[in-house]
C-alpha cells in the first residue's frame, strides 16, 4: 500500500511517535465511534493534519468496510514504525522550517524516506553531527572546525599570547 502523502508529514522521531499514537487511537476507536473524529478536538497542528490526511487517503482509496480500514491502519502503523532513521545532533531545537529543510534535503539526495532522531547539544555551536545505524559518522559541527583550526595553528596562537 502507498502512504507517501501521510509519510511526508513525519520528519522526526517525535512526529513518528505522535503519528503512531494517532493510528493506534483510530484503530482502538474504529468499532466504537467509527473512523471519523470531530474536527475541533485536535491538540496540535500536526495531529489535525495527520487525521485529515489519513481520512483523505482512506476516502481516496474508497475503503469503507471496518475490517478493510483495520487492515489499512495495521499496514500504515507497521510502515510508520519501520521508517529509516538518521541520528543528528544540532546546537538548537529545530523549528518547522529547519525540519522541512532537512527532510527536503534527504529526500532529494538520498532518494529514500528518512526521519531524524534529533539530539540538541549547544556545545557543538552550529552545524551538525550525523550518524546512522550503518556506521556512518560525520562531524560537521562548528566546534570541531574551530578545534581543528586551533590544533593546526596552535604554535602561532600561543606565540601571540
Amino acid at each position: 500500500m502507498e502512504f507517501s502523502n501521510i509519510l511526508k508529514l513525519v520528519r522526526s522521531c517525535d512526529e513518528q511517535g505522535e503519528l503512531e499514537n494517532i493510528i493506534a487511537s483510530l484503530h482502538k476507536n474504529l468499532y466504537i465511534t467509527g473512523i471519523q473524529r470531530g474536527l475541533d478536538n485536535y491538540r496540535t497542528d500536526f495531529e489535525k493534519t495527520a487525521y485529515e490526511t489519513i481520512f483523505s487517503d482512506i476516502n481516496s482509496k474508497d475503503i469503507r468496510d471496518n475490517s478493510d480500514i483495520e487492515k489499512y491502519l495495521d499496514v500504515l502503523l507497521d510502515t510508520v514504525k519501520n521508517l529509516n532513521k538518521i541520528k543528528i545532533t544540532i546546537a538548537i531545537s529545530p523549528n518547522n522550517h529547519l525540519l522541512d529543510a532537512l527532510a527536503s534535503w534527504t529526500e532529494k539526495n538520498m532518494r529514500q524516506k528518512y526521519i531524524f532522531d534529533i539530539e540538541v547539544d549547544p556545545q557543538i555551536l552550529g552545524g551538525a553531527i550525523i550518524s546512522s545505524k550503518k556506521g556512518v559518522y560525520k562531524d560537521f559541527s562548528l566546534s570541531r572546525k574551530i578545534n581543528d583550526i586551533f590544533t593546526i595553528h596552535k604554535k602561532e596562537i600561543f606565540s601571540q599570547i
